[in-house]
């Protein structure tokens, strides 16, 4: 197998067949390992599908409503009757990313990094989403939500996505290698590093091919 980042080649022996999920790249095997060896269950199960809300892309968005929606153009009103799916969370604290990657067509930055996740945004309750978010969690508190937008954001789990995203979309399965940790807690880089034992080549290589998230 040969892989190619950044104009660098590498050609190694690996059994392709390991996984479910070909990992492109041959440094990052030694990670997926030590997620997929951890006791935690995995985010591909609570990630929403398309639709979370039963609301497409080009769903009417009104100046009057019962609750709000966020869409693409911002933030409007619909009526209640009008979400057709997970109405009971409605009233929920909800984590939404969006469905479209932060790279579109996949290319990184000049330097080289991705940043794969574009918008990552808590929803109060009272308010819900069109087809172009995913529900990435749902809480009965703000603190649960803001510690799973933390960890969104992390350079671990934006890794995580990467190395098994293809395409322009993030979808459930894009999350097939992130662990569901606990989000009573706060988590950063460091503390993720140190959880899944990762050493210090591991490390600079996440680092190196992942860019710090700014902006929503």
């Amino acid at each position: 197998f040969t892989n190619i980042l950044n104009r660098k080649e590498r050609t190694i022996s690996r059994d392709l067949s390991e996984s479910k999920t070909f990992i492109r790249y041959p440094e990052a095997i030694g990670i997926a390992h030590a997620v997929l060896n951890s006791k935690y269950p995995f985010m591909n199960t609570i990630v929403s599908s398309r639709k979370p809300f039963g609301l497409a892309t080009n769903a009417p968005i009104k100046e009057h409503g019962e609750i709000g929606v966020r869409y693409n153009g911002g933030l409007g009103k619909i009526d209640r009757t009008d979400v057709t799916t997970n109405a009971d969370m409605i009233n929920k604290w909800k984590v939404i990313i969006s469905y479209v990657s932060a790279e579109h067509a996949g290319q990184p930055d000049k330097n080289g990094q991705w940043k794969i996740l574009s918008t990552v945004e808590i929803l109060p309750p009272g308010v819900v989403c069109t087809e172009t978010y995913l529900l990435a969690g749902v809480f009965d508190d703000e603190k649960q939500a803001s510690n799973l937008v933390q960890y969104l954001k992390t350079k671990f789990v934006r890794f995580l996505i990467a190395i098994v995203t293809s395409t322009q979309h993030i979808t459930k399965s894009s999350f097939s290698f992130v662990p569901s940790v606990d989000f009573t807690k706060k988590w950063d880089d460091q503390d993720l590093y140190k959880k899944f034992n990762l050493d210090q080549m591991q490390i600079d290589f996440i680092e190196s091919i992942i860019r710090t998230f700014e902006g929503d």
